[in-house]
């Protein structure tokens, strides 16, 4: 399955390749080379957050079986992208604590730099935008609540971005 897709996604049948590399990954949730090859179908179709969690996924898969020349290659393609979720995962704690200690403005630059290391987790957003709140900043929020809500739909995860659409209507 993982050949039909890689030969759908080869012939610009991107949705389709997408559609069958989806199926193979959740039959074997541990297949890292489906995850991998369906990281290639969304960026493709530019389905950046997709395929960044995707890829992150296949690295991790690679990693755990002990192929490390796997993972570091899709770690290589990650950076060469701009995206780094490890660096990206403490400059968001510690936006987290700094907004804990009333910090705001230094919270505001370690969110800030968590998306520029990685601009596809809707949670640095998320917390960008409370930390926004929080400088009364209320316009700036939002605008970031709404780019966090994007990223979750295109991640799939409607609920998450039915939440904000619905915190968002409050703050307004």
């Amino acid at each position: 399955a993982i050949s039909e897709g890689l030969a759908l996604l080869a012939a610009g049948q991107t949705n389709e390749a997408i559609e069958v590399l989806e199926a193979t990954s959740l039959q074997d949730p541990t297949d890292a080379r489906a995850q991998d090859a369906l990281a290639q179908a969304h960026a493709a179709q530019f389905n950046l957050a997709s395929a960044v969690q995707s890829a992150l996924a296949a690295r991790d898969l690679f990693a755990s079986r002990g192929d490390l020349a796997a993972a570091r290659q899709i770690s290589d393609r990650l950076r060469e992208q701009g995206v780094s979720p490890e660096a990206a995962a403490v400059a968001l704690a510690t936006a987290a604590l700094l907004f804990q200690e009333g910090k705001f403005d230094e919270a505001a630059q370690e969110a800030e730099r968590a998306i520029e290391l990685n601009a596809y987790n809707p949670e640095a957003y998320c917390t960008l935008a409370r930390i926004r709140r929080g400088q009364h900043r209320v316009n700036e929020s939002i605008d970031t609540f709404y780019r966090a809500r994007d990223l979750y739909l295109e991640l799939g995860d409607r609920e998450a971005a039915d939440r904000l659409q619905h915190l968002i209507q409050q703050i307004r």
